[in-house]
């Protein structure tokens, strides 16, 4: 799925970066967001999680979610279903961390939490900082100051970053 969106990113933003206008960013950017705006939208129609559901007190609400993906005939009193509101249950933690929504002092209240959290904000900052995003969105106007004009290379050049963006994630 990387591969495709990046060869179709690249294929839109080299014809758009022969304009002199503002469309040519624009466009992009427009393009960039349509994809979040469809997240945005369709996020209204998902469930809540049962946990939260049964954080909150909504214990009924929780294990009819649970019915309706985890038991193949819909039945609440299936045991995979009673076996997953014990697990909920055992997991909330007595201190109601549960219930407040910004409480993010769970992530730093043992040396083993911040260290994972720490581990998670590197990697997430090193793949930001990679580069290969920069050089894939760029690389049409770089090829263009180094007068590199041919459309066969830089079709040839997509095909080849490509590979890279791929390796660089694995």
């Amino acid at each position: 799925m990387l591969l495709v969106g990046q060869i179709l990113a690249t294929g839109v933003a080299i014809p758009l970066g022969r304009l002199t206008t503002d469309a040519s960013w624009r466009t992009c950017l427009y393009l960039q967001c349509a994809p979040a705006v469809i997240n945005v939208a369709f996020i209204l129609f998902i469930y809540e999680s049962p946990r939260w559901l049964y954080a909150r007190g909504r214990k009924d609400e929780a294990i009819a979610v649970l019915a309706r993906y985890h038991s193949k005939t819909g039945d609440v009193d299936s045991p995979i279903i009673r076996l997953q509101i014990l697990e909920i249950e055992d997991s909330i933690s007595v201190d109601g961390g549960d219930r407040r929504f910004w409480d993010f002092r769970c992530l730093f209240n043992s040396r083993s939490n911040r260290y994972r959290f720490g581990l998670c904000a590197m990697i997430s900052c090193w793949g930001q900082l990679a580069g290969n995003g920069m050089i894939t969105c760029t690389s049409p106007t770089a090829f263009r100051h180094a007068l590199i004009t041919q459309t066969s290379f830089l079709f040839y050049s997509v095909l080849l970053e490509s590979p890279t963006e791929i390796d660089s994630v694995n």
